[in-house]
């Protein structure tokens, strides 16, 4: 694998647009990632790739479609044509191999961004637009529009890998000097980039140069790419003896996994709408996880993970530290949702025992409970739109899919899973062989679109141990909690979410014989007892490799509680074996998942639950001290440090225009004392604006000198523009609530450089503000009283 950077540099103003708008003040806003700062999506970036790209091999390909379109292809990913909706098995679109993440700003200059949301919105302006009659070439009447563009200069950086396994080294050379080529034919991306905006240059990193690019093509004779074929190493001949194994231990390794970009794990599609789960299953994780066990235990793992001897658990969210579990459907809270009201547990109870009271169910979130209180965590999807382009049109259409929206797992979330191994899998030569294993973040791809904006994650061990034996409490009810969806088939081997079946299958594994405690009891039935809350999952998935659907998997959803009478006496070691393997199907991909009479389902009323955000906090300045010169980002930190000046200065001196107590205590600008002309005014405006450096000040004070001799200027005007010209300090005096300003620092430049270096346009403004404040105060006088004050 070949991995590296992109490097675009915008060349103009830009326009990455999210879908949406502000009502009332913007119509188009800009995309925005979890920094809250402008960025290049990955599709974005990965579309104008390709188009680079394909422009390339047209003209290597002489305007057909060759050889070198089969290299975009197996780059990029096989393109379904319109006409070809029905594909056959054996011609399925291929797969691509390169895979590129969104372009953000540098890490130093994000960190330097950080709490510091007025910078944040600095980095865009507002730009105003109307819609052109073509047939009279005017505006047409309510077409103004307002578009958020962010600012040129900036500097972004996208990772991107190759998958280069396969391939010959004379191929290998083709494939890069390929994307080479193609990234330097991207000139504009992003809305309105055939109107000047979205100039950008791409240099990649990691694949050699233009030149070297040419010449490895002009080299090239024609060769296609190779066919890579996926390698299994879930490869097994069902030889081990498992009965021999029964008995032995197990083995527990903490992972963790934190979200680096959005994550879509898909749960259902709802229209151009796609739904996401809010954990990451365990199937996810198998080949991540049994590729890097295969390295470390130097054992073959297919025959373990067939016959159940290798467990990986759903990845749920952390909650006070640890890992989180699916909220039971028993527990119940006030439709009042009174801060302090406690939450009630209804397993086993009568069914009158609520009356009087409005309950709720909790049905969603993850908990933990220290026995103190009840921790809870939801998460909250983001949603994000997308659009799919046509060639020919170059826009969205709904012929091709159009605009659809993702729901994702958000960036910067903690996850938590169990990989439990069997004893014999692990080796014997130290107390704890897996304390090492993973010890370093590894970085993942997982859930749908991984390739591109979602599914980037970071993988690490937490800790690792033998399971210790634990005597769980015997007593005649078993309160049974799924944590997570239960698969199991009734006797014609057909899906079943039924109760009594589960009872049967679970009193089988435990050698005892479980009853629902509503099942007839002493000739008399036994319904006035809530004994279960349970709820039916459905998981829909997709077979990638054969193009089909896989079989939807129906079962008793994660948080299902139900209670059982025990006849019989149940070993605690069975108990804790099922909590370790699971129960039902797939209880290697973390299906199946129990627990049993827990503390919390023993308890009548829990105390009030404190509940967490899923969000990452929002961190203060990682960069206090400034970006230096010298570092990545300096050139467009110190453009949006200047441009936030500006900004402040204009509305101070907005904020002193409009309160005519603060234009009075400027006195030459004050009606009553200065007794200035309009023509007058406009003279001063003209003198001041010229001042466009400082070398400009010596001429502008010549000119008043002049003025002061040959005019006759009432009042003390001019000695006052002339000392706002000669002090350079007497601007900033006028500036007081420029001390605010002081605190929204990016780089290392000291105040008095960013004083100096916008000194010119702090006078103008200021000036042009009194001169506009003035004028609205003289318009209130009659002219009869005008002209005798000028």
């Amino acid at each position: 694998m070949v991995t590296g950077t992109l490097k675009i540099t915008m060349l103009s103003d830009w326009h990455i647009g999210s879908g949406t708008g502000r009502p009332g003040n913007i119509d188009r806003l800009v995309q925005r990632d979890a920094d809250n700062l402008p960025y290049i999506p990955a599709k974005s970036l990965t579309g104008v790739w390709r188009d680079g790209c394909e422009l390339v091999a047209q003209g290597l390909d002489s305007g057909s479609s060759g050889v070198w379109q089969q290299w975009v292809n197996w780059l990029f990913g096989e393109q379904q044509p319109e006409e070809d909706a029905n594909r056959t098995l054996e011609n399925l679109p291929k797969t691509a191999q390169l895979s590129v993440r969104s372009a953000h700003f540098p890490q130093t200059l994000r960190d330097a961004f950080q709490g510091k949301v007025f910078l944040q919105t600095m980095t865009t302006f507002v730009k105003p637009g109307v819609k052109i009659n073509p047939h009279t070439g005017s505006a047409l009447n309510e077409h103004l529009r307002f578009d958020e563009m962010t600012r040129s200069g900036a500097v972004l950086e996208a990772d991107y890998s190759l998958q280069l396994e396969g391939l010959l080294q004379k191929q290998q050379a083709i494939a890069q000097a390929l994307l080479v080529a193609g990234a330097s034919m991207v000139e504009r991306l992003g809305a309105k980039r055939r109107r000047g905006a979205g100039h950008c240059e791409i240099l990649v990193e990691g694949l050699g140069d233009l030149k070297w690019a040419i010449e490895t093509i002009e080299k090239t004779e024609g060769t296609p790419p190779a066919v890579a074929h996926a390698l299994s190493i879930l490869n097994h001949d069902e030889t081990l003896a498992l009965e021999t194994q029964a008995n032995l231990g197990w083995w527990k390794i903490e992972l963790e996994i934190e979200t680096q970009s959005p994550v879509i794990i898909h749960k259902r599609t709802v229209g151009n709408h796609q739904e996401t789960q809010d954990y990451i299953p365990g199937t996810y994780f198998l080949p991540i996880i049994l590729k890097q066990l295969s390295a470390f235990l130097e054992v073959p793992l297919g025959n373990a993970l067939v016959h159940g001897d290798v467990v990986i658990t759903n990845a749920a969210p952390v909650v006070a530290g640890q890992r989180g579990q699916a909220v039971p459907f028993s527990l119940f809270e006030s439709k009042a949702k009174a801060r302090n009201s406690a939450i009630q547990q209804r397993i086993g109870e009568t069914m009158n025992a609520a009356a009087g009271q409005q309950l709720k169910g909790i049905r969603r979130g993850y908990i933990y409970w220290d026995e103190q209180s009840l921790h809870r965590v939801n998460v909250n999807p983001e949603i994000s739109a997308h659009n799919t382009i046509v060639d020919s049109k170059q826009r969205p259409d709904s012929e091709v899919g159009g605009i659809y929206t993702y729901e994702s797992i958000p960036a910067g979330l903690t996850l938590r899973l169990e990989v439990r191994i069997r004893d014999y899998l692990v080796p014997k030569n130290a107390v704890n062989p897996l304390e090492r294993f993973l010890q370093t973040a590894v970085p993942i791809q997982v859930g749908r679109t991984k390739k591109d904006d979602y599914g980037n994650a970071k993988l690490k061990q937490v800790s690792s141990g033998k399971i210790a034996e634990v005597n769980s409490r015997q007593n005649q009810i078993l309160n049974v909690w799924l944590l997570s969806d239960l698969l199991l088939r009734d006797a014609r081997l057909r899906p079943t979410v039924d109760p009594q079946i589960f009872g049967a299958k679970l009193g089988q594994e435990l050698g005892v014989r479980l009853l629902l405690l509503d099942s007839l009891q002493d000739g008399l039935p036994q319904i006035d007892r809530l004994v279960a809350f349970t709820r039916t999952s459905r998981t829909e998935s997709w077979q990638t490799k054969w193009g089909l659907p896989r079989p939807s998997l129906v079962g008793l959803s994660a948080g299902s509680v139900v209670q059982f009478r025990v006849e019989g006496e149940i070993d605690p070691r069975r108990l804790q074996a099922l909590e370790i393997s699971g129960l039902g199907d797939r209880t290697a991909e973390g299906y199946g998942q129990l627990c049993f009479n827990p503390e919390l389902l023993m308890s009548r009323s829990i105390n009030p639950y404190r509940e967490a955000s899923e969000e990452p906090a929002s961190q203060a300045s990682r960069n206090e001290m400034g970006i230096a010169s010298n570092a990545p980002g300096y050139a467009y930190a110190q453009l949006i440090e200047r441009e936030t000046w500006r900004e402040m200065i204009r509305r101070v001196a907005g904020a002193i225009a409009a309160d005519p107590s603060k234009v009075k205590a400027l006195k030459p600008f004050s009606l009553n004392t200065s007794k200035l002309t309009r023509s007058k005014l406009g003279t001063l405006r003209s003198l001041v604006d010229s001042l466009k450096n400082r070398s400009d000040a010596d001429r502008v004070v010549n000119v008043i000198n002049q003025m002061e001799t040959k005019e006759n200027w009432k009042g003390d005007t001019l000695a006052y523009v002339k000392k706002l010209v000669e002090d350079e300090e007497e601007v900033w005096r006028c500036y007081q609530g420029m001390s605010v300003v002081s605190q929204y620092r990016l780089t290392q430049d000291t105040e008095a450089a960013i004083k100096k270096e916008l000194w010119t346009e702090a006078v103008r403004i200021l000036v042009d503000a009194c001169i506009r404040a003035h004028k609205r105060a003289s318009e209130q006088f009659t002219p009869e009283q005008e002209q005798s004050n000028g």
